[in-house]
């Protein structure tokens, strides 16, 4: 499945908010956290901040990334082909509908929600 910096970020977020389940269901959540997750190169590639880092805008101005957000230079990253397996998958869904039904799910997650609901239906991309 394609994904892209923010969604790569919105499902290593929403991945510890699994609350209980099998010894194999949290190892292939901690598969799909180390996938997901960026490597050193793409962080120093695509100029990616998290809380607190100081980065410069391109007009020039610093600033420190807030607390809870991250930044990168969208001009350079890009999406990352990273293979979730069946389960990998199910689980996922399992948090996002969780989430929905506690009225938990946020604004970034709504367009990965829906891709992986879509998802369900055999639409994948």
């Amino acid at each position: 499945m394609k994904l892209s910096v923010n969604e790569r970020m919105v499902l290593v977020n929403v991945l510890p908010s699994l609350d209980s389940g099998s010894r194999a269901m949290y190892r292939i959540t901690e598969q799909m956290y180390r996938d997901l997750s960026f490597t050193s190169e793409e962080i120093e590639d695509w100029g990616i901040k998290f809380s607190g880092e100081e980065y410069v805008e391109p007009d020039g101005t610093k600033k420190t990334v807030e607390k809870g957000r991250f930044v990168w230079d969208q001009s350079k990253a890009e999406s990352k082909d990273i293979e979730l397996s069946d389960q990998g998958q199910k689980i996922i869904k399992k948090i996002f509908e969780k989430l929905d039904i506690a009225e938990k799910l946020q604004p970034a997650h709504i367009k990965i929600y829906d891709r992986f609901m879509e998802a369900e239906n055999g639409d994948t991309d």
